[in-house]
């Protein structure tokens, strides 16, 4: 439900979206990507949907390399960033204070190690691996140039 009459729900794959090229104004990607086969597909086609001066907002969990690889292929692909923030250690103190209450919300025993993952309860693989500096959590902003890099 939703009370924008001019909105528009698609489901689609985001390696391959459904949608013309520059189609949109702005792209966002919230703790999603991690779970994309093919994350660089995925940054090749937010490039292709977005019209030139668009935004892509984008936050997530990810292997520290990852997120250099990240920055190397938005670059190529003609993104000028303008933000890149690690917020790791926010999500940490995040979970800390809620985790267990937002788990128990959904999950009638303690013993659901998906579910615990999925929200970062504290010794949690996700969590454990953000508190050791193997995961970051980072949001950026980044602005996709006026070149076409098809």
């Amino acid at each position: 439900a939703h009370r924008y009459p001019n909105a528009e729900f698609l489901v689609g794959d985001a390696e391959d979206l459904p949608v013309e090229a520059a189609a949109f104004d702005f792209v966002t990607n919230v703790e999603s990507s991690h779970s994309y086969p093919n994350r660089p597909a995925f940054y090749l086609e937010v490039a292709r949907v977005l019209r030139p001066g668009g935004h892509f907002l984008y936050g997530d969990v990810l292997p520290v390399e990852a997120f250099d690889e990240a920055e190397r292929v938005l670059g190529e692909l003609g993104f000028e960033p303008e933000r890149w923030r690690d917020v790791t250690v926010n999500v940490l103190r995040a979970c800390e204070a809620s985790a267990d209450e937002r788990y128990s919300l959904f999950v009638d025993d303690q013993g659901d190690e998906v579910m615990g993952d999925f929200m970062s309860v504290p010794g949690s693989n996700t969590y454990e691996g953000m508190a050791s500096g193997l995961l970051a959590f980072r949001i950026a902003r980044l602005r996709k140039g006026t070149v076409d890099h098809d």
